[in-house]
């Protein structure tokens, strides 16, 4: 069963597909890389941190590309977040695409009420 973004939990495991919305390689103060990006899904998107990364790993993955992420969430500042281990591009084909649209919750009658309204309210049609 999919793991949805917005019922992670913390020092929950994962190994899931996601969509990379963001990415960066940038140096801790040591000067050694890592990866900071952000996965997103239909529910909603978290930071990823992979520590100790290279250029060569950093090139493996694009923005907007689907990637297969193994890691820890784990909650830092308040908020959660995935200390990646491991991320790897899968196909367009091996994901559903439903899993990655926004979708909005609203109440479809209001909709429907609204339009209406506004509709007996032209004047000039």
């Amino acid at each position: 069963m999919r793991k949805y973004i917005n019922q992670l939990k913390d020092n929950e495991s994962i190994d899931e597909i996601y969509l990379v919305t963001e990415k960066q390689l940038r140096p801790n103060k040591n000067g050694v890389f890592y990866i900071q990006m952000t996965i997103s899904d239909r529910t909603g998107s978290v930071g990823v941190r992979i520590w100790n990364a290279t250029e060569e790993q950093f090139s493996t993955f694009s923005t907007g590309d689907y990637v297969r992420l193994e890691g820890m969430v784990q909650r830092f500042q308040g908020s959660l977040q995935v200390i990646g281990k491991s991320v790897t591009v899968v196909g367009a084909s091996e994901v559903d695409p439903d899993d990655f649209k926004k979708t909005v919750q609203v109440d479809r009658q209001k909709l429907r009420a609204r339009l209406a309204e506004i509709m007996r309210g032209m004047t000039n049609p």
